[in-house]
């Protein structure tokens, strides 16, 4: 399966909902966006048509102190940087080359950083302007919610838990593509 059908697969299980499947596609339900503190806005989810970053339209929510990130890619880029910032204050930042075409996706396990319950960070996707062009960023933000965990995709996705289901999901679809 090519990461862009997955993507569009991971898009209509997360949010499409017919009454024939309405018991086994996760409904994606939003965490109380009133309880989160410090919101700036909507992201900015897309560089033109080169990065798209996976997450809603408002500050989404994990439980996990090191979530995975996950973002489309749909033109080859030479040079990206990942940037994860608290308040403006950087916290990590990772350089990617030559990205290929489809999903992309960063773990934060394995990294010094781990991210702090019931705080608001960011994360930034940046890339060169072509031939000395002006940089482009796309941003997001991470909502760290305290909490129990679950493997049940369609309990975190109810739960307004967007990393997390969008993490199992995808790691559901990879142990067992011949399932979706």
């Amino acid at each position: 399966m090519s990461w862009i059908a997955l993507i569009v697969l991971l898009f209509i299980i997360l949010f499409v909902s017919s009454p024939s499947r309405a018991e086994e596609a996760p409904l994606y339900i939003p965490a109380d966006a009133a309880a989160m503190e410090n919101q700036r806005g909507d992201p900015q989810r897309a560089i033109g048509s080169k990065i798209t970053l996976l997450v809603p339209e408002h500050p989404s929510v994990t439980l996990q102190s090191q979530p995975t990130l996950y973002w489309q890619v749909s033109a080859p880029i030479k040079k990206a940087t990942l940037i994860i910032s608290e308040n403006g204050q950087e916290l990590l930042r990772k350089q990617f080359t030559d990205l290929k075409l489809g999903l992309q996706q960063f773990s934060l396990q394995g990294n010094s950083i781990k991210l702090a319950p019931n705080k608001t960070y960011q994360w930034a996707i940046q890339v060169p302007g072509e031939q000395g062009g002006a940089e482009s960023t796309v941003r997001a933000q991470i909502w760290v919610q305290s909490g129990a965990d679950s493997a049940n995709v369609n309990e975190l996705a109810r739960r307004g838990i967007w990393y997390d289901a969008l993490d199992v999901l995808s790691r559901q679809i990879t142990a067992k593509p011949e399932s979706v």
